[in-house]
């Protein structure tokens, strides 16, 4: 559970083989990973103490936003694939964006922003799965923004939240296709093609013309 008293530290490398391997499933570039601030880490301390080291089966990412850290082990099991100290406030993606735009996508995780943003959308993630974007950063967003849509995964979970959270804010949701067997935009692009993933989405958000970065 993310607190503010954990202090996390890591320790970059550069991006091994099997980085690239791994990130190229998702189309998302060295580049891209380093706009976001993403590194591969050797591996990360939790209050002073060595938590995870990176291994080749077992490969970690630390996510830097703002002060803060996420660390993501993609292959790890669930209890130990993330160690955060994100507040609500660390927002993914927002200190990424554009001072105005035509519009924004709030997804559920960084990979998924940095996948919108290959694709040629503004993105950003709540810093959590239990949070959202809170309301008076949301306002500043609606400022900035013509549009603001929401996508989380396609699954009784995020379906559920993504419901409840557009009837709070009013904001309006999409989903990823049905026919991608796929949760979300990575899952979407590893498990079909990206060229796929962006005719389908630059033809769902068409009526959201003159979107630019």
């Amino acid at each position: 559970k993310p607190t503010e008293e954990t202090v996390i530290g890591v320790v970059r490398q550069d991006f091994t083989e099997i980085d690239k391997s791994y990130w190229s499933q998702f189309h998302i570039s060295i580049d891209t990973l380093k706009l976001y601030n993403v590194n591969s880490i050797k591996y990360y301390l939790c209050n002073g103490i060595v938590k995870g080291i990176y291994k080749d089966e077992n490969p970690m990412y630390a996510y830097k936003v703002y002060d803060h850290f996420k660390i993501y082990r993609p292959l790890a099991d669930k209890y130990t694939k993330w160690r955060n100290n994100l507040t609500e406030y660390d927002i993914q993606g927002y200190a990424q964006l554009p001072e105005k735009g035509n519009l924004l996508i709030i997804t559920k995780s960084m990979k998924d922003v940095m996948c919108l943003k290959e694709l040629g959308y503004n993105a950003i993630s709540p810093s959590s799965e239990s949070t959202f974007i809170p309301d008076n950063a949301l306002e500043v967003l609606k400022k900035r923004f013509k549009h603001i849509l929401i996508c989380f995964d396609r699954d009784a979970p995020g379906i559920k939240n993504m419901r409840k959270i557009s009837l709070k804010t009013g904001l309006n949701c999409f989903l990823v296709h049905k026919k991608f067997k796929s949760k979300d935009i990575s899952d979407a692009i590893k498990n079909n093609s990206f060229e796929a993933i962006r005719e389908w989405l630059n033809q769902t958000l068409k009526r959201y013309e003159e979107f630019s970065n």
